[in-house]
């Protein structure tokens, strides 16, 4: 049994034993804060008034978890919040408790690696690409312990089952090739959870992997779950993509004897195929770094790199290396037609719109930038509907004494609300920023933010911390996912914004203008708009920042062609030349000019809004659309100029004769290595091997040639000892059967043979004669083993033999010479 796959059950009871611990610590702190003593709760991450608890489970591939943790939100009354270190660590990794609040619904995770307890935190994020992670915690709001798990580097957690055996599979190729059909075959022991999908039919895999993972050098990988019956029999799979071709393992039996429900274990495969969590870092290391594998015999099996003969050398590496490549001098091009949406039609419906909030906020201040900060971004937010009562930031990366979240606004100003964020001198060069839009101080706020999720705003504060600016001025229109617009101080800044009703842009939309910091280089070459906000109907729309020194003679153009979207009059004179230096100016194009079928502008943002940011419904267009399929010839790398060979140190030109692989593959682990010269003993041979690539891409390693310094096995199959009588006529049939292997060169039975003097038996005389059989391999290793022939005195004298064993020649025959002696 895999002693690595733990009991979810001993582990839940532990979890009890620990919750009555800190219970009755709670108990202790109550008792010495009537007694006057002063004592900090500050790390106590589970209060006695939490509903349930989330029990997360933290698999690193290095298996360092000295200061590994969480960052959470959404947790609800009572519940866990910010950074929340590890509890203890078991077989699968580090194990986190998380308490649940009764009201918390989905709670947000960032995974951290190192460093949980200080600001560095965010140099540490260990989702994939840096996500932000989403639970649904409803089951321990309710009051239960869930377990859940998840891999270093992954996109998704998974909720262990507590009815069945959970078996995690990891699957991970160094080609980051993944079939879309990519899954298991499952046979036997197996719950066939029919929301995966089927399972145990040949050619229809099941979906199993629902999960993406990066490595620490940045490949990615798969990962899935499935879930094994209790003495449901053994669960078997193969990882392929629906055919014999695409078999990405053997028939793997998983090994659950012992297991009880809720328990887990895992199967990790990529060139090789591990079991049990105790080798996920064997299988980091084996399948995820590039090396040789180096010489190994297991249970008599030759594995690794290694001489197989004097000039073939067995080469394994530990991931694979691309073999094929697609030819791009041969394209095979094929053309074929689809029906389907080419685009979208916004229709206005006429109903509804958008309600214009008319509270006047307190209006925006600023102030001095606070003593033990080195500078601040602010950052103003413009919503369609004006409606700033409950918006703000959440931010992370401002330093010691940077803002915190929840970001508050600070006022209102003719853009929008106002934000503040303090940058400290030790901050992120990078910090985080999510703008909301409602319920900013309420966990609902996650319902509003701005970015998508699992992204955010990554805002650039390197010249605050150098000193080189002290304050920054953001820009923000909602529904900019990540897009943002920097002022500049000491220029006047215009932002134009153009919005189409029917999401309709022409590819040559843009903006002429002339006497600018930048400028259209002609009429046909405008300057592009960017894609910077969204109706709350999710309408597109494009913006645009210019500069220039105030106060400006330049002039603006929106405009696709001839079409002017800001109208037949330029945008000039006064609307830009009253904007001083460090003043923002919006400008808002595409409204209805005076007459029919013409445009305008305005800076009139509840103008802008109240024509343009009406309800519309998406309608889709389809149309035939001609699609171009280019393919290639597969050709294949040259392998054999990627190897080196190094005798003492020095390189042996043109050693490699050539490589030998499977051809039917795209990529390879094992190959072996024809030499043009023969290796010989006495010398050190060291392979080197480099593919010439680059980044993620570079496969290069060395390993010493490990040589045959090890003779053959030789066995003497005796059914019963060879006694004779004195004078007994010697018959080749007497030979025993003798065998000899070696670990390279097979049988070797053929090379055996008796050196002079090491077998001679007198047949007339008793005593015990020693025969010595040696035997070779192709590397001159010599094995002996020695054997006796008994002759025995006879009862009375009779006349007896004289034999006398020559050399067994190479073919194992044995020469006798015999004469016929009276005994005495």
């Amino acid at each position: 049994m895999d002693t690595s796959a733990f009991t979810c059950g001993q582990r839940q009871k532990s979890i009890q034993e620990e919750k009555m611990k800190k219970s009755l610590l709670l108990l202790f702190f109550a008792v010495a804060a009537l007694l006057g003593f002063a004592m900090s709760t500050k790390n106590l991450t589970v209060d006695a008034d939490a509903a349930g608890q989330v029990v997360f489970h933290y698999q690193k591939w290095d298996g360092v978890y000295d200061s590994v943790g969480l960052w959470v939100w959404g947790t609800g009354t009572d519940g866990s919040t910010d950074g929340v270190a590890k509890t203890e660590v078991d077989d699968f990794g580090a194990v986190i408790e998380v308490a649940i609040g009764a009201d918390a619904t989905e709670m947000g995770i960032i995974p951290i690696a190192a460093e949980i307890g200080g600001d560095a935190r965010w140099d540490h994020k260990d989702s994939k690409d840096g996500e932000n992670l989403a639970l649904d915690v409803s089951a321990a709001a309710a009051g239960a312990t869930m377990h859940v798990y998840f891999f270093s580097g992954s996109d998704t957690i998974f909720v262990a089952s507590d009815e069945y055996i959970n078996v995690f599979i990891v699957y991970f190729t160094a080609s980051e090739v993944y079939e879309e059909t990519l899954g298991l075959h499952a046979w036997g022991g197996w719950y066939n959870d029919a929301n995966i999908g089927s399972w145990g039919v040949w050619g229809t895999p099941t979906p199993i992997f629902t999960g993406e993972f990066t490595t620490p050098e940045g490949k990615l990988g798969k990962v899935g779950m499935g879930q094994a019956i209790v003495d449901g029999g053994v669960p078997n799979l193969i990882v392929y993509a629906g055919t014999d071709a695409t078999k990405k393992t053997g028939d793997v039996a998983v090994d659950v004897e012992g297991l009880v429900a809720g328990d887990c274990t895992a199967v990790y495969a990529a060139a090789e195929t591990w079991q049990g969590f105790d080798n996920a870092s064997l299988y980091a290391e084996s399948s995820f770094a590039f090396k040789f594998t180096p010489y190994s015999m297991i249970e008599g099996k030759l594995d690794g790199t290694f001489a197989l003969t004097k000039s073939i050398v067995q080469v394994k590496f530990s991931a694979e290396v691309a073999s094929v490549y697609e030819d791009m001098t041969q394209p095979i091009v094929t053309t074929y037609e689809l029906y389907e949406i080419v685009g979208y039609e916004y229709v206005p419906t006429g109903v509804g719109g958008i309600v214009i909030d008319e509270t006047v906020y307190d209006p925006y201040v600023a102030s001095d930038i606070p003593a033990n900060v080195t500078g601040r971004v602010v950052f103003h937010y413009q919503k369609w509907d004006s409606d700033y009562s409950d918006v703000g930031l959440w931010t992370w990366g401002t330093g010691t004494d940077g803002s915190g979240s929840p970001v508050l606004r600070a006022g209102v100003d003719d853009f929008g609300a106002v934000m503040v964020i303090n940058i400290d001198d030790d901050a992120s060069d990078t910090i985080g920023l999510i703008p909301i839009a409602d319920s900013i101080s309420t966990d609902s706020r996650w319902d509003y933010r701005e970015t998508p999720d699992g992204q955010q705003i990554n805002f650039d504060v390197t010249t605050i911390k150098s000193g080189a600016v002290d304050e920054i001025h953001v820009y923000y229109f909602q529904g900019g996912f990540q897009t943002y617009f920097v002022a500049s101080p000491d220029k006047s800044n215009f932002i134009v914004l153009h919005l189409s009703k029917t999401a309709t842009y022409e590819e040559n939309l843009g903006i002429h203008n002339w006497s600018m910091d930048v400028n259209a280089t002609g009429w046909e070459t405008p300057l592009a708009m960017a894609d910077a906000f969204k109706t709350p109907d999710g309408v597109p729309g494009k913006a645009i920042l210019l500069t220039d020194a105030a106060p400006t003679d330049g002039g603006i153009i929106v405009h696709a062609g001839d079409t002017k979207y800001s109208g037949n009059d330029n945008i000039q004179g006064a609307v830009l030349t009253d904007v001083a230096a460090g003043e923002v100016e919006v400008i808002y194009a595409g409204i209805a000019g005076s007459t029919e079928g013409t445009y305008s502008y305005t800076t009139d943002h509840d103008a802008f809004v109240m024509e343009l940011m009406v309800p519309t419904e998406r309608v889709a267009i389809y149309d035939y659309v001609e699609y171009e399929e280019t393919s290639y010839e597969r050709a294949f790398f040259d392998i054999a100029g990627m190897f080196t060979l190094l005798m003492d140190g020095v390189v042996v030109e043109d050693a490699i004769l050539n490589v030998n692989f499977n051809e039917d593959k795209d990529v390879i682990t094992e190959l072996a290595v024809e030499l043009a010269i023969e290796l010989e003993a006495g010398h050190e041979y060291v392979l080197q091997f480099d593919n010439g690539g680059e980044g993620l891409d570079e496969r290069a390693a060395e390993v010493d040639i490990v040589m045959d310094d090890e003779g053959p096995v030789i066995t003497v199959l005796l059914t019963e000892q060879l006694t004779f009588v004195a004078g007994t006529a010697w018959d080749t049939s007497y030979w025993p059967n003798i065998r000899a292997i070696d670990d390279r060169d097979g049988n070797v039975s053929d090379r055996i043979y008796v050196k002079a003097t090491e077998g001679i038996v007198n047949m007339n005389k008793a005593g015990v004669y020693p025969i010595t059989v040696t035997a070779y391999d192709d590397w001159g290793n010599e094995t002996q083993e020695t054997f006796n022939i008994t002759i025995t005195e006879p009862e009375t004298g009779c006349a007896a033999n004289n034999a006398s064993i020559g050399i067994l020649g190479l073919f194992g025959v044995a020469f006798f010479f015999a004469r016929r002696k009276e005994w005495f």
